[in-house]
């Protein structure tokens, strides 16, 4: 595959597997670069969702906790003929 790179003079192919070597290079630390941005993400993506559960989970709880205090107001209210 590689006969006609062999038929160079050895300063060129040196020169030419150089090139490759740093191009290969490249491209796995583009690819490095690219993995841990994405898990990363999903890592983030986690969290925020726990920070979501956790705030619908808080909400709930005030909403019940609001819904009981008016219901005990409005049952004292009608306790006292108001």
């Amino acid at each position: 595959m590689l006969e006609w790179v062999n038929s160079w003079p050895d300063w060129l192919q040196g020169i030419w597997f150089t090139y490759i070597t740093f191009h290969d290079f490249i491209q796995w630390a583009v690819m490095l670069f690219l993995a841990r941005t994405a898990w990363g993400q999903r890592k983030k993506k986690r969290e925020l969702e726990e920070i979501l559960e956790h705030v619908h989970k808080e909400l709930h709880e005030h909403i019940a906790q609001d819904a009981k205090f008016h219901e005990d107001l409005g049952q004292q209210g009608m306790s006292r003929g108001e």
